[in-house]
């Protein structure tokens, strides 16, 4: 078995009851951080929550809207300028609609509360086709409207006859910048990104650089993929050039997906500061620790390796080696003890040379 010095052995201690402790601090800064991440998660993914339902009332609402305007006289008629009337009398009640309108069954726009020059078809477009093919409740994808110009989304709805005979189509073209400020009274952290993606995998709104992203095709990227195969769930993304936690949702009415995604370069910011300084002042208790083990170690080690040596000389026969130390403790009576023993011996010594004279 190895032998230690009582300072070797005192640094040893010190280091066992240490490193243990430094290592428990360790342990609740990963639970400190396991906490944060999860209050975050959940704040995004209730942020996310949010998102898709203020586009399911949206939608719901457009959908009450379109059944309503279907049922007006001059549209159920197919009076086209009374229907144009209506719709340009209507339209200022409705500020997020770019513009309300009616197709025939062959695509052609009829009436239209904002005025056009040329003659428009939509017969090309997937809602409408949809409508004519399921006579419900459709909700386009991002597209530029031809009769605005602008990023949309049509909402259409079926215009039916007394037998139940699609005879129109009625389109309202919700602007996507009504789209973005839905979600401004959201209270976010920041940096948050929140994306509005459809069916087709275009953006519909970012509140990040918005001009960039939004009507941008993604579908082809591989975050959006992870995306579609989650449907619903805490992701770790990478896109707009960083990487992000990302809580996804899914509105029921459309096929869509919010997701509200948070820089994990600012999750772990704070964590990462305070881990430094945890490791800093860690280190520096640790090594105050280390040298007063040393000084404590040097403190005992000396005066007892004084009377070592003095035991060593008196053990030679040199009954005249007294020690002076002065440390108010154990050591300086056992020295107290050592130099009564050496006086009792030297006057020994003294003694039996008188006898042998």
């Amino acid at each position: 078995m190895p032998k230690f010095s009582i300072k070797t052995k005192l640094i040893i201690l010190v280091l066992i009851t240490a490193i243990p402790v430094s290592l428990f601090n360790f342990y609740l800064l990963y639970q400190d951080l396991k906490h944060d991440k999860s209050i975050l998660k959940q704040s995004a993914f209730h942020q996310s929550q949010m998102i898709s339902d203020e586009i399911d009332h949206a939608l719901f609402e457009s959908y009450q809207h379109l059944s309503a305007f279907s049922e007006f006289p001059a549209i159920k008629n197919k009076s086209w300028q009374r229907c144009g009337q209506f719709l340009s009398h209507m339209k200022p009640q409705y500020p997020y609609y770019e513009n309300i309108f009616v197709a025939d069954t062959g695509g052609w726009i009829q009436c239209s509360a904002v005025p056009y020059k040329e003659k428009v078809n939509i017969k090309d477009r997937s809602y409408f086709k949809e409508v004519i093919e399921k006579k419900q409740y459709t909700i386009g994808s991002v597209t530029i409207g031809r009769i605005v110009g602008k990023p949309i989304v049509v909402l259409a709805y079926p215009v039916m006859d007394h037998a139940n005979n699609i005879t129109a189509v009625i389109g309202a073209s919700l602007s996507l910048i009504h789209v973005n400020a839905m979600f401004t009274h959201i209270s976010l952290s920041p940096n948050t990104v929140i994306l509005l993606i459809d069916q087709k995998g275009r953006i519909v709104s970012s509140n990040i650089e918005p001009e960039e992203y939004v009507m941008k095709d993604i579908n082809n990227t591989n975050w959006f993929q992870e995306i579609l195969a989650k449907k619903e769930d805490m992701l770790t993304l990478h896109f707009m050039g960083k990487e992000w936690l990302t809580a996804v949702t899914a509105p029921k009415m459309v096929q869509w997906n919010s997701a509200v995604g948070i820089p994990t370069n600012i999750i772990y910011a704070p964590l990462k500061s305070y881990l430094i300084k945890t490791i800093f002042w860690g280190i520096m208790i640790l090594g105050l620790t280390f040298f007063i083990a040393i000084f404590i170690g040097r403190y005992i080690s000396k005066p007892l390796s004084t009377l070592s040596k003095e035991i060593k000389e008196v053990g030679m026969g040199d009954f005249h080696r007294l020690v002076n130390i002065k440390t108010g403790d154990e050591i300086e009576k056992l020295a107290s003890s050592f130099n009564e023993m050496v006086k009792k011996l030297d006057k020994g010594k003294v003694e039996n040379e008188k006898l042998q004279k």
